[in-house]
């Protein structure tokens, strides 16, 4: 091994960094090899540290407190269990792409920092660098240092970042705009650890900007029944770990203490109770005192009652000292009680706040010497830390020690009349939020949620008296208030005008908690039908903005109901009468909301329900506005096209996609298709760009293109601020991004792709241009990619499919949702893709999640089986190039089997994807030896071709089958048997030869009629 700038290595060694950091009248804090981020007051959005293994820390000191062992920084129990998790930890951040993100959530308690401890353990001996986000304001920030982020000989980066679903979505943006997640050939992995996935969706939209990949895992409860080659349940196997880790800290055999009652019981699903349930029966064997009875609560009292113990033989007994000015610790435990309370809510903060609250929790004594018996007792973290409150860990005892100190409980513990005011005091009356509000109002919600009277005693007077403290608090606390039994509607309804005044869009998800709760509140008091309709739509509109398709779908349901009990009440014989004008309005309106739920349907998985209701909203708007077409019934035929497309019609959807953009068009000066041109040629062609901006300069054309941005691309902050519903420029930008990509996938299944990628092109750019239409920049992304592949831009092909994946990724994971079928088949491209670019691994793998990921889907609407021979077929190809034979044919044969049963249910429809899927099957079976079966494969998929009148446009695909039979009968007959074969390849190539000249007049020559148009 030879060093840099030595003979035998030429290569400049790198100098020696030197780095002075100054402060003046406080901490400062310097990067090697990243940049600091920080406010206008020099306050850091956030501080990157370098991740260190659990600190050594002697038993004795450990035992003094049993809180102390439940720290999962101390890792006294080594990991054990959610090996499934770990498992899928290591394999994301092991996947290939540049940088990813995952958003690893679940219920305080579950194991989320020990898993990630273990993760980042696992990593950095496998040569990983590892660092940690701690946020900046209102937390605990490290204290003077320079961290050395130096990534040098790093396999990869792996960045923590734990209480994410406390951070502003600014902060996180910022953080994967940091220099250090931007060095070229690093993997870059960075784990979002929080309690709910409320604020993931408007996290992972600025993220796929940025090009991220992104996913989720929800951690579940540990389960009951024990694995197959297992003798005993995880919780079991967990306990007794727990039981031996304990035990070896208390220096004694974990063999001898015993296992308690009911660890089947739901409280026992979470890792935390499982070692709060081994701590307590080692402490109570050692100690000899009897083991709790009462649950998961009665071990929170147990372990809380050791805290009390800990805090009076800390004081000891001034009385009987022979020397009391020696002593330093001076605190009693009531005092002490207040001071863990306030840690509680405030959390680590700087020592000039901590005098703050002190101050606020009424304490009279010496609030110095108070923060440095509390700092001796809870030692901040990481060691050296120059803050002060370091709170009760972990949180979850926090919370239950909270909801028990507040008066109004049942359980076996002292409450204290002190606390409600306290509470009220630490968030102030007329002031701004304090820097821990977000914190303190998590805690209490968190607690309420397992001992209601929190609500009452806490949560609600904040709704009454501070609201600014509740948004403060973020998505995730909003969401657990309004969640609360016995909040009321009054409380809600201020909650709800107060989230509308705020204009925040980043509080969406939380105002959709809100509404929806308060929903029934306001139809009960609204009998009339028009005010229940207005309710139940305002609803399902924040419902389907905030993700939640199958909660908006129930409810414009409910809406549909009552407008079609309207409409039926009207039935003039006369539609010039004004009974006949309100039926044409009745009529209108339910139009209108079927489409909406149409598009909600879909959007849920049930694209046959979906596909109906559009029809129907076409039926109506046909009946009553045949004769001038509205841009109400452009958008039902557009919606109309993209269920049917997604339920497995393909037939129906093309003239539904053109008869949109032609209603489109006529309301436009410039033709989008024309305009898609021009600007995709600027997007990649320098000269393009010349020529677009001199004829920017032409007063005819730049008024046309002003006219159509004003009207399409106008900027967010031109837009009322009604967010609760789409603005109208963004409603109709969203209506030309899908018509424009859904006209692209009709276009590319005819074998136009060049016109298929200018109308994708397009979509994917107005997409980009506003945030709230974001989520159908997939799609746009997914034709795309196809269209990009099939004219041989296979690199630029493989980045859209790879953003594509990262934006559908997370729609499979939504609570309400079974399964993405837009996610499969981005997949889908994506492994194409990776297929012309020889990667055959990747392509395996994109191939495999895509059939993994569709299966849900199918499972929870049978109409979206006919999707499934497609990726099944994709997987067999991929399957086959990649050498695994027999796997290619078994995902081929499943193939076949599926169309078969499509086929016997709609044989005009689905004949095509049966002799498709045989054509795949008869190549698996010659690659795997097995001709005399690939020649009755192929043979049979002739046949079905010959079934399918035009073959639309895969007429290529048959002249490819009639080719295979032919190759297989002179293998087997000799050129005899193969003589009415040729004739079969003879006519195929000839249908397939005009089919490619059609496409070639639409590809090549009407294209250049276009750019004369611009040239003129």
């Amino acid at each position: 091994m030879t060093e840099a700038g030595t003979p035998d290595d030429p290569t400049p060694a790198p100098g020696p960094y030197r780095q002075d950091v100054h402060a003046d009248g406080g901490n400062a804090t310097g990067v090697i090899g990243g940049d600091l981020h920080v406010w206008g007051d020099g306050i850091p959005l956030f501080v990157l540290r370098t991740w260190q293994p659990s600190p050594a820390v002697p038993s004795d000191w450990l035992r003094e407190v049993p809180s102390r062992m439940l720290n999962a920084r101390y890792q006294v129990v080594p990991f054990t269990g959610r090996e499934d998790d770990l498992a899928a930890l290591e394999a994301w951040r092991d996947s290939e792409a540049p940088m990813a993100a995952r958003w690893l959530h679940g219920p305080g308690g579950q194991g989320k920092s020990r898993l990630a401890a273990r993760l980042a353990e696992l990593s950095v001996a496998g040569g990983w660098k590892v660092l940690v986000a701690v946020q900046g304001p209102g937390t605990v920030l490290p204290g003077a240092e320079s961290q050395d982020l130096r990534t040098d000989g790093a396999v990869g980066l792996l960045v923590i970042v734990d209480y994410a679903d406390q951070w502003p979505l600014t902060h996180l943006t910022w953080l994967f705009s940091n220099s250090l997640l931007q060095k070229p050939g690093l993997p870059v992995r960075v784990l979002l650890i929080g309690r709910t996935d409320d604020a993931w969706p408007l996290t992972r939209a600025a993220l796929v900007e940025r090009f991220v990949d992104t996913s989720t895992q929800l951690l579940r409860p540990l389960g009951r029944a024990p694995r197959p080659d297992a003798a005993e349940g995880p919780r079991a196997v967990m306990f007794q770990a727990a039981r031996d880790g304990y035990a070896a800290g208390y220096g004694i055999d974990g063999s001898s203490v015993g296992r308690p009652e009911g660890l089947d019981h739901p409280d026992f699903g979470l890792t935390l109770a499982i070692h709060m349930a081994a701590l307590v029966a080692v402490d109570a064997h050692v100690a000899g005192r009897p083991m709790p009875a009462t649950g998961a609560a009665g071990l929170t009292v147990y372990l809380l009652d050791r805290e009390q113990l800990w805090w009076a033989r800390r004081l000891g007994d001034p009385g009987h000292e022979l020397v009391p000015a020696e002593r330093t610790y001076r605190t009693p435990p009531a005092t002490m009680n207040r001071l863990v309370f306030g840690a509680a809510l405030t959390g680590a903060v700087p020592y000039a706040q901590g005098r703050e609250v002190v101050r606020r929790l009424g304490v009279t004594a010496d609030g110095d010497a108070a923060l440095a018996d509390h700092r001796s007792c809870y030692p901040p973290s990481p060691p050296g830390a120059d803050t002060v409150l370091e709170p009760l860990y972990p949180d979850r005892l926090a919370e239950d020690f909270l909801a028990l100190t507040v008066p109004g409980h049942r359980a076996d513990y002292p409450a204290q009349s002190w606390a409600r005011p306290a509470t009220a005091a630490l968030f102030g009356a007329d002031e701004p939020p304090p820097a821990w509000s977000p914190r303190a109002v998590g805690m209490l919600a968190a607690a309420a949620q397992r001992w209601p009277h929190v609500g009452p005693e806490c949560l609600f007077r904040l709704v009454d008296d501070r609201p600014a403290v509740i948004l403060a608090a973020g998505n995730a606390a909003i969401g657990a208030v309004a969640g609360l039994d016995g909040l009321g509607f009054r409380r809600l309804t201020a909650l709800a005008e107060h989230l509308e005044a705020t204009e925040d869009t980043d509080l969406l998800p939380a105002m959709a908690a809100v509404q929806t709760r308060l929903a029934p509140y306001r139809l009960a008091e609204n009998p009339d039908p028009e005010a229940r309709i207005a309710v139940l739509t305002d609803l399902a509109a924040v419902q389907t903005y905030a993700g939640r398709y199958s909660q908006a779908a129930a409810t414009r349901e409910r809406a549909t109901g009552i407008l079609r009990r309207l409409s039926a009440e009207v039935d003039p014989s006369d539609d010039r009468s004004p009974a006949g004008q309100l039926r044409h309005r009745a009529s209108n309106r339910l139009g209108g909301a079927l489409v909406d739920l149409s598009a909600d349907l879909s959007a849920a998985g049930r694209r046959t329900e979906a596909v109906r209701m559009a029809e129907q909203a076409i039926a109506l708007y046909r009946e009553f506005g045949a004769a001038r077409p509205s841009p109400d019934f452009s958008h039902a035929q557009l919606v109309r096209g993209h269920v049917a497309s997604r339920a497995g019609r393909p037939t129906e959807a093309l003239p539904a996609f053109q008869a949109a953009m032609r209603i489109r068009r006529r309301r436009m000066d410039l033709s989008p298709l024309e305009l898609g041109d021009v600007w995709f040629l600027a997007l990649h062609d320098p000269v393009a760009r010349t020529l677009l901006r001199a004829l920017n300069t032409v007063p005819p054309f730049r008024r046309r293109l002003q006219r159509l941005e004003e009207t399409y691309l106008s900027p967010i902050d031109r837009i009322p601020n009604r967010w609760r519903y789409p603005a109208s420029v963004e409603e109709r930008a969203a209506d030309l991004v899908q018509s424009l990509s859904h006209l692209g996938r009709a276009l590319a299944d005819t074998g136009r792709y060049l016109e298929a990628r200018r109308a994708s092109a397009l979509a994917v750019v107005l997409a980009r241009r506003h945030r709230r239409i974001r989520p159908l920049l997939g799609g746009a992304l997914t034709e795309l990619a196809r269209a990009l592949l099939a004219t041989g831009q296979v690199d630029a092909a493989r980045t859209a499919a790879t953003q594509a994946v990262a934006i559908h990724r997370e729609l499979a994971v939504a609570p309400d949702d079974m399964g993405n079928p837009s996610l499969s088949v981005a997949l889908l491209q994506l492994s194409r893709c990776r297929a012309r670019t020889g990667d055959a691994a990747g392509a395996v793998a994109a191939a495999e999640e895509a059939v993994q990921v569709l299966r849900p889907a199918v499972a929870n609407d049978a109409a979206l089986e006919s999707e499934l021979p497609q990726v099944l077929g994709n997987l067999a190809d991929r399957l086959r190039d990649a050498g695994d034979r027999g796997g290619a044919v078994q995902a081929a044969t499943e193939a076949v089997a599926v169309a078969r049963r499509m086929v016997r249910a709609e044989p005009a429809i689905h004949t095509i994807v049966l002799a498709g899927a045989l054509h795949t099957l008869a190549t698996c079976l010659t690659a795997a030896g097995r001709r005399a079966e690939a020649l009755s494969a192929a043979t049979e998929s002739v046949q079905r071709w010959a079934e399918v009148p035009g073959a639309s446009g895969r007429t290529p695909e048959r002249a490819a089958a009639a080719r295979t039979r032919r190759r297989l009968l002179l293998a087997d007959r000799g050129r005899a048997g193969a003589l009415r074969a040729t004739a079969d390849v003879a006519r195929a190539s000839v249908a397939a030869a005009w089919w490619r000249t059609n496409a070639l007049v639409h590809t090549v020559l009407r294209p250049r009629l276009v750019n004369d148009r611009w040239r003129s």
